[in-house]
């Protein structure tokens, strides 16, 4: 996932990887973001995965606040090489999150 617009200043902040480039009298901010769904796939099968989807109402805001990431270093929404929200929570512990909510 990708984000971009055109802002009159200079929008910069590296602990969510924002950065802006000059173009003419504006600024290009932009920030990039892995969506989750390499790690989504560590965890699921393709099966449970559309199980899953199924009960996902969109209109309905979740109740999980969990960002799940594959490994450590992941560069967002942390810079930080050692960030890991918790990198060993495994498939049993997800399942159950995602049942719960």
């Amino acid at each position: 996932m990708a984000i971009k617009l055109l802002s009159k200043v200079r929008v910069e902040d590296a602990r969510f990887g924002v950065y802006s480039h000059r173009l003419d009298d504006m600024w290009l901010v932009r920030g990039a973001s892995n969506t989750g769904g390499a790690v989504l796939r560590q965890i699921f099968t393709d099966d449970q995965l559309l199980a899953l989807s199924r009960d996902i109402d969109p209109s309905v805001p979740s109740s999980l606040d969990y960002y799940p990431l594959p490994k450590k270093g992941e560069r967002f929404p942390v810079s930080d090489p050692a960030w890991c929200q918790d990198c060993s929570l495994g498939p049993t512990t997800m399942r159950s999150i995602c049942k719960a909510s």
